[in-house]
């Protein structure tokens, strides 16, 4: 048995996708099955179980949610033609006994004018991005070193502050005198 699961948005389908596995994870991070770039999209937002002929839908703890079929769910059984909202993306997941072919979705024959700044990826292409744009840990921070005063400014920065004190004794005895 095939878990199948198409992704679209706005009814336009996106990809295809067909496991054998009984978990699925869904969310943007490169480690997830189902990758979904999206900022509205948690690093690993749901995960899908298959067990026996049942499927189930599970939130992560995601931040913006997951829906079925317009519904805010944390778990829930997923029917065929359920459709899973996550983020600005539908996903319908289903059992069958064949795998879907994974093909690139037909163009129409007028493509529709883009009315976002989205550009959606094929999730190998997301993942090779990912992958080559991880930056490594930086080592632990070295607290700064204070460099030493020279001794020439702390002489005459002394020599300032005597010769201020001793005007000042001038002045006031001047004045007050």
């Amino acid at each position: 048995m095939f878990l199948q699961i198409v992704v679209s948005i706005n009814g336009s389908e996106l990809h295809r996708y067909s496991f054998t596995e009984n978990e699925i994870l869904i969310g943007r991070s490169s480690e997830c099955d189902v990758l979904l770039d999206n900022p509205g999209v948690s690093r690993t937002h749901a995960k899908l179980l298959r067990q026996g002929e049942r499927v189930q839908v599970i939130d992560l703890n995601s931040g913006n949610g997951t829906f079925l079929n317009g519904q805010s769910v944390t778990q829930a059984l997923v029917n065929s033609g359920d459709i899973i909202g996550i983020g600005k993306f539908s996903l319908t997941a289903k059992l069958a006994a064949e795998a879907l072919p994974d093909s690139e979705p037909q163009a129409a024959a007028e493509p529709e004018p883009v009315s976002s700044s989205t550009v959606f990826l094929r999730p190998e292409e997301t993942r090779k991005i990912l992958e080559k744009t991880q930056v490594a840990p930086k080592p632990a921070a070295i607290a700064p070193v204070r460099p030493r005063q020279n001794e020439v400014v702390k002489s005459s920065a002394s020599w300032l502050f005597f010769a201020g004190a001793a005007v000042g004794l001038l002045c006031g005895w001047l004045i007050w005198g």
